[in-house]
């Protein structure tokens, strides 16, 4: 009897831990971080509740916390990927490199086709200002075609080095892929822009601005490239908007 009474109130309390865990999910899902993080505090300690714990801090910008639960995560479950991954990104945002390249070189041995984790590698690089990086993005568009943000990255290398024909070829691709990329508008009015080609960087630009993405930096280009097409009220106009 005592033990059907025992099994009588674990499953009370694991059906209102359940609801109460869907609460905090909706709670985080509505972008309602601080009250998911109330309830999930409510919970009973497990590998899942200290996740969400550690995402719900990460959202509510309190990264230091995060670090916390990703850190304790890690140690006691180091083999758990998604854990890893996620503790790595973060480790990458709050700058401390060293160790997200040693967690994201990890996973690559685990995994060695996923795009994202030499992407992250790159991005790290970057931060350090080590020209690796383009290795790095290269190696995550090889992998994926269509990861976007490698696209980019590899992109502006090849303006940044003046190859304009393979920076062209690329980004022509990235935009059949997603012809609203501001980005990648961006990078290719640059590529005409430094080759001189004033009229194909004015088609860009224009492309930027029905994008809804204007900018003092946008109108000054546009601007000057409508000088250099003979286009001077138009460039009057652009000119007018930077300044004010």
């Amino acid at each position: 009897m005592k033990y059907l009474i025992s099994c009588f109130y674990f499953l009370i309390f694991s059906a209102q831990a359940q609801n109460t865990l869907a609460d905090g999910d909706i709670s985080y899902a509505l972008g309602n971080f601080s009250k998911a993080i109330t309830i999930y505090e409510s919970l009973p300690v497990t590998k899942e509740q200290q996740l969400k714990l550690a995402k719900s801090y990460e959202q509510i910008g309190n990264l230091k916390k995060a670090l916390t639960y990703y850190e304790n995560l890690f140690t006691v479950y180091p083999e758990d990927i998604f854990v890893a991954y996620e503790y790595s990104k973060l480790l990458r945002k709050t700058a401390n490199n060293t160790k997200a390249e040693e967690i994201i070189k990890s996973l690559i041995v685990l995994d060695s086709l996923n795009p994202n984790f030499p992407y992250l590698l790159g991005l790290i690089q970057e931060q350090k200002d080590d020209t690796l990086s383009k290795h790095y993005f290269k190696k995550a568009f090889d992998l994926d075609a269509n990861h976007i943000p490698a696209l980019g990255k590899v992109a502006t290398f090849y303006i940044k080095e003046r190859h304009f024909s393979e920076a062209d070829s690329l980004l022509t691709k990235g935009l059949k892929i997603d012809d609203s990329n501001f980005q990648l508008w961006n990078l290719k009015a640059l590529n005409h822009f430094y080759q001189k080609d004033f009229h194909k960087s004015v088609e860009s630009y224009k492309k930027l601005l029905e994008l809804h993405r204007p900018s003092e930096n946008v109108h000054q280009k546009l601007g000057y490239a409508y000088i250099q097409t003979n286009r001077y009220e138009e460039a009057i106009e652009h000119y007018r908007i930077a300044i004010n």
